[in-house]
């Protein structure tokens, strides 16, 4: 069981860390996506997507950088102790 605690907070840690370093990547991607849309079934939906992410309320196109901290100390928590853990016993 703690085995499994150990990973998960490892992942948490490397995942979000991995998400804070491709935020500007992900949100020039975003971005390009929604400039190469020329159908016009999907000028709504474009216009509507352009709006949010002018708002900062896009649908997770690049990760929060708060939310991504957070569970990064939550990752390191579960790391150390359950280490911790596994060294005492």
């Amino acid at each position: 069981m703690i085995e499994l605690v150990l990973a998960l907070g490892a992942a948490m840690v490397i995942g979000n860390s991995i998400a804070i370093y491709r935020r500007k990547g992900d949100k020039t991607m975003a971005q390009q996506s929604l400039q190469k849309s020329n159908r016009a079934s999907r000028q709504a939906s474009t216009v509507l997507a352009k709006n949010q992410i002018k708002q900062g309320k896009a649908t997770l196109a690049v990760a929060p950088l708060g939310r991504s901290i957070v569970f990064i100390i939550i990752g390191l928590f579960a790391v150390i102790w359950a280490g911790a853990t596994l060294l005492s016993a």
